[in-house]
């Protein structure tokens, strides 16, 4: 089952802006819980259970623009956020070019199922986390090279997220959407005694698409172990290859 709408929140918050003094609005209120199980070298290491809630508004107010967020959704404490929010607004240059879109495009909007939401999240529970990461660490120590082990670390994520969005003309909307990833790290030692690690990780939206656990644990022995006997090459202008997933990280941060 899916957890309660955050449409009403949301519409409330918007009531609430123009009656203290906003022309026009919109509110997105997001809420997550986020869950990551570390395991180092047969044991577990560290868990966190995080969970968040945030509105953010952008307010409207005789042609002046601006965004604000608190996580504080007490019916008082919202009061006194868009009151504050509202007043810094007044003092702002006004912005011509700022407004909401233009309510005929929310029209005839796809109602098709973007598959975001993984039903059978419920199964994840610290057991399981803590078997996917012991089975990384598992893989990680049965792959060839695996006698240059110095340590393996592992982890197991899980997340599932809610998203609801509204604009004080019409619109409306809300999803939700899972998240699962199993990662670990290898360091090796090599014969002149540097200690060289790499890593693999996989992440899917659905549960069952995560690749076998074991599998990811001996890509990263596999990594690690290429960097074994490595030697420093000789200045030289040659054409360069760039792992795919350097560049996916790098596009990652910058976003």
């Amino acid at each position: 089952m899916k957890n309660e709408s955050l449409l009403p929140t949301v519409k409330n918050a918007l009531l609430l802006a123009q009656k203290k003094g906003a022309k026009a609005a919109t509110a997105t209120l997001t809420r997550e819980r986020s869950v990551d199980f570390n395991w180092r070298d047969g044991k577990a290491e560290s868990v966190s259970d995080a969970t968040t809630r945030t509105l953010s508004v952008q307010l409207f107010i005789d042609g002046r623009y601006s965004t604000a967020s608190t996580s504080d959704l007490r019916p008082e404490a919202l009061e006194r956020f868009f009151e504050s929010s509202i007043a810094m607004t007044r003092l702002l240059t006004i912005d011509p070019f700022r407004g909401l879109p233009d309510p005929a495009l929310y029209e005839g909007r796809s109602t098709a199922e973007l598959q975001l939401f993984d039903a059978q999240r419920g199964v994840v529970d610290a057991a399981y986390r803590a078997r996917m990461a012991k089975a990384v660490e598992d893989g990680a120590r049965s792959e060839k090279g695996a006698s240059h082990l110095l340590s393996v670390a592992t982890s197991f994520s899980d997340s599932e997220a809610q998203w609801a969005r509204a604009h004080s003309d019409g619109f409306a909307a809300e999803y939700e959407r899972t998240s699962f990833g199993t990662s670990v790290s290898v360091s090796v030692k090599d014969d002149d005694d540097r200690r060289p690690e790499d890593y693999a990780y996989a992440s899917t939206r659905f549960l069952a698409d995560l690749p076998n656990p074991a599998d990811i644990g001996r890509e990263g022995t596999r990594r690690a172990a290429s960097r074994l006997g490595a030697k420093k090459a000789p200045s030289a202008q040659v054409p360069m290859i760039v792992e795919a997933r350097s560049v996916e990280n790098k596009r990652k941060r910058k976003e």
